[in-house]
């Protein structure tokens, strides 16, 4: 994790070239719907309301499983804040506060622990929600809301946690 941290802030320098290299290439009406979607899909107000819905239609191992990743996203979700507060990294687009600075990446951060999370418990939908999670990080890049190496902390960041949860929440 330390590593990718560190990797991460050596982009620093090489961030502008690489993320509106990506974001240019992608731009047109299809890229703004495809990731105008794709960021709403990962906004925190979209994964609560697939938790609900989830949590209605699911059975007993899924409620537990849901439990699990509530606990371990919502800790994981606030040490993203808190390390956003810290860094206070303004967006590519200019605009931040310092509770919502750029690095890491929110979206991806979240994203990237319900894949991990959900896709060791449902190795079934593991590839469909790693490409749903790698989607949500490059719309933050297209969107220019996020610096290339804000979205690869913000991966870390979500796998280490849904990592840890798994480990530690769900062997109780």
């Amino acid at each position: 994790m330390i590593y990718i941290f560190l990797f991460a802030f050596s982009l620093f320098k090489l961030d502008s070239t690489i993320t509106y290299g990506i974001s240019n290439s992608l731009e047109g009406k299809v890229g703004d719907i495809v990731f105008n979607t794709a960021t709403i899909s990962g906004n925190r107000e979209s994964i609560l309301l697939y938790s609900a819905i989830f949590t209605v239609i699911g059975d007993s191992t899924d409620i537990k499983n849901q439990r699990g990743a509530l606990i371990g996203g919502a800790i994981t979700s606030g040490l993203c804040s808190l390390i956003k507060y810290a860094v206070n990294r303004k967006r590519p687009s200019g605009s931040t506060t310092r509770w919502n600075s750029s690095f890491p990446s929110g979206h991806s951060e979240m994203s990237a622990f319900i894949a991990v999370y959900f896709g060791s418990k449902y190795p079934e939908y593991r590839v469909p929600l790693y490409l749903w999670s790698l989607l949500v990080g490059t719309s933050r890049i297209y969107l220019k809301r996020h610096w290339v190496s804000d979205v690869i902390a913000g991966y870390a960041l979500g796998a280490l946690g849904a990592y840890l949860t798994i480990r530690f929440y769900d062997k109780h």
